[in-house]
């Protein structure tokens, strides 16, 4: 199942880097479907939201990846998603 979840991912990531956002969501989606557990998905939606400037849309995926994080990486993660206002 890593395998199915990571092949989506790469390719959002890849999306995103072109700003391609909705194709990015959708392999988001995607991947999200494969496993909702993972924290990923949510980041790239995340990162989407923020560059169309939907601030409370990108703060709801950006506490959604941060819950799906181990502790050992949730402050991390907050600092790279969370927009400085």
């Amino acid at each position: 199942m890593q395998a199915e979840y990571d092949a989506p991912i790469q390719r959002a990531r890849l999306l995103l880097n072109f700003q391609l956002y909705r194709e990015a969501i959708s392999e988001a989606s995607h991947a999200q479907g494969i496993d909702d557990s993972r924290r990923e998905a949510y980041a790239v939606v995340a990162l989407v939201m923020y560059k169309h400037h939907k601030d409370a849309d990108g703060h709801h995926f950006a506490d959604l990846a941060i819950q799906q994080s181990p502790s050992d990486k949730k402050e991390t993660l907050a600092r790279a998603l969370i927009p400085i206002p």
